[in-house]
């Protein structure tokens, strides 16, 4: 069974994607996951990741 993530999160500087892209690499890609599709959305800037 595959698992999707969405994150919906206001990204107001370069390191709170990095961090919160990290945070998707390494929880929620780990190879013990199911997870094979994730999405970051930051709506105040209208970005889709």
């Amino acid at each position: 069974m595959s698992t999707f993530v969405v994150e919906v999160a206001v990204i107001t500087k370069d390191s709170d994607f990095d961090k919160l892209n990290s945070k998707f690499r390494d929880d929620y890609f780990a190879e013990e996951t199911s997870v094979k599709l994730r999405w970051i959305i930051n709506p105040k800037n209208k970005n889709i990741w």
